[in-house]
C-alpha cells in the first residue's frame, strides 16, 4: 500500500498497488523536473498518474496529464486516473473534457499536445509528459514551462526513448549538464517486479534483438524512423572504389513528379551480375513538365537508358486533358507506370538490402 498526505494534516488517502524500487525512488526526489526513459511494462503510466495525483493532493491548483495523442490519452490514461482518485477525494467526474475534480479544489485533465496551439492557458500546479519524446520539442519550453512559473511547479517527462529531443536532455541530466532542478532515471522491463522472470525471458529469446533492445531495455536505437533500417554503410562507395564501369551499365530512372514539391528522379544502374547501383540523382521543384524533361534528359546524355518509371498518379486525366505522364511522353520521356504495392515494394527493398547468397 501507499499512502499520500491528504488536504489536513490529520487526514490520509490510502491508495492500492505495490510501489517498485524505481518509483519509489522518483517520489522521494527533491528534484522539480523529474525524467524517466522507461521500457514497456515498466510502470511508466502507472506512475506517472499516481505522481501526478500526489501533486494535487499537495497543490490545490490545475494539472495537466499529456500524450502524444487525444486517443492514447483517452484509452491509456484516462483508465488509470479513474481507478486512481478514491472516492472519498473525488468531487465530480467531467467524461466531456476527461478532468476530475478533487474536494481541496484541484482539477486534473487528461489531454494531448497534438494540437499544441491548443495549451495555453494559465498558471499548473503540476505537468506529465506522457510518451514525451513522441511529441513536439517546442511544447515544453515555449508552452508548458512558462505555466509553472508562478508556483514553482514541477513536471514528470516520461517516455520510451528514441534519438530525439527527450533522450538528448535526458543525457544531458545524466551527465550532470543541467541544474540540480533536474534528475533522471532508466528503467527496463526488468524493474517490473510483478513480471515473471520467464515471461521476460521467452521475449528476449524470441524476439528480434532490435525490439528486445528497443521496446523492453529502452534503448534509443540511432536509426529510429528509418524505413530500410537494413541500409549499411558498406552499401556505399566512392566512385572509382568500386564498380568502375558504372557508366557503361543499363539504366533504369525512377520518377516522382512534384511542381511545388520537388520532382525527383533517380538513376538506377544494373550491373552484369544483377547488383543495382544508385549513382546519381536529380531533385528540383519549381518548374514545369516540359522542363523537368529537359533538364532529366540532358542529365541522361551518354547512359544506356532502358527504361523510365513514373509515379502511377502522375498517369491520371481531369477533363480529357493531358496527363502529367502524356506531357513527359511528349516531351521525349515515356514513362511506364509504377505499381503502387507499398507494402510489397517495402519488402522487396528490405530483400534486396539484406541481400541474396551474401550479395
Amino acid at each position: 500500500f501507499f499512502w499520500v498526505a491528504g488536504f489536513m494534516e490529520s487526514s490520509k488517502i490510502k491508495l492500492t498497488g505495490e510501489v517498485f524500487p524505481w518509483q519509489a525512488k522518483i517520489e522521494a526526489s527533491p528534484a522539480r523536473f523529474l525524467m524517466v526513459e522507461g521500457g514497456r511494462q515498466s510502470g511508466k503510466t502507472f506512475e506517472s498518474v499516481r505522481w501526478q495525483f500526489r501533486q494535487a493532493c499537495r497543490t490545490p491548483a490545475v494539472h495537466w496529464h499529456l500524450s502524444p495523442t487525444y486517443k492514447r490519452a483517452v484509452e491509456d490514461v484516462w483508465p488509470t486516473l479513474l481507478r486512481m482518485v478514491p472516492g472519498s477525494v473525488r468531487k465530480r467526474v467531467y467524461l466531456g473534457d476527461h478532468s476530475i475534480s478533487l474536494t481541496n479544489g484541484s482539477r486534473i485533465y487528461i489531454k494531448s499536445s497534438d494540437d499544441p496551439k491548443n495549451l495555453r492557458g494559465g498558471n499548473l500546479g503540476s505537468v506529465v509528459m506522457e510518451e514525451a519524446d513522441y511529441q513536439r520539442e517546442m511544447v515544453f519550453p515555449e508552452i508548458l514551462r512558462p505555466m509553472l512559473m508562478f508556483r514553482r511547479a514541477p513536471a514528470l517527462f516520461i517516455s520510451s526513448p528514441r534519438p530525439d529531443w527527450f533522450h538528448r536532455l535526458w543525457t544531458k541530466v545524466r551527465n550532470g549538464e543541467m541544474s540540480d532542478e533536474w534528475a533522471a532515471w532508466h528503467v527496463t522491463v526488468y524493474d517490473n517486479p510483478l513480471l515473471k522472470p520467464a515471461e521476460i525471458e521467452s521475449i528476449r529469446v524470441n524476439e528480434s534483438e532490435r525490439i528486445w533492445r528497443r521496446e523492453y531495455m529502452a534503448e534509443p536505437l540511432e536509426d529510429e524512423g528509418r524505413v530500410y533500417w537494413e541500409f549499411a554503410s558498406d552499401s556505399i562507395f566512392r566512385t572509382g572504389e568500386k564498380f568502375e564501369d558504372v557508366l557503361s551499365y543499363p539504366v533504369v530512372r525512377g520518377l516522382d513528379w512534384g511542381f511545388d514539391d520537388p520532382t525527383a528522379c533517380a538513376f538506377l544502374h544494373v550491373s552484369p551480375e544483377g547488383d543495382i547501383i544508385l549513382n546519381d540523382e536529380y531533385e528540383k521543384s519549381g518548374l514545369d513538365v516540359e522542363a523537368q524533361a529537359f533538364n532529366i534528359k540532358t542529365k541522361s546524355d551518354g547512359l544506356k537508358v532502358k527504361r523510365s518509371v513514373l509515379d502511377v498518379s502522375a498517369f491520371s486525366r481531369l477533363e480529357k486533358k493531358a496527363s502529367i505522364a502524356d506531357r513527359f511522353g511528349a516531351a521525349g520521356l515515356a514513362c511506364l507506370p509504377a505499381t503502387k504495392l507499398r507494402d510489397a515494394g517495402l519488402d522487396y527493398m528490405k530483400r534486396l538490402f539484406r541481400g541474396w547468397a551474401g550479395r
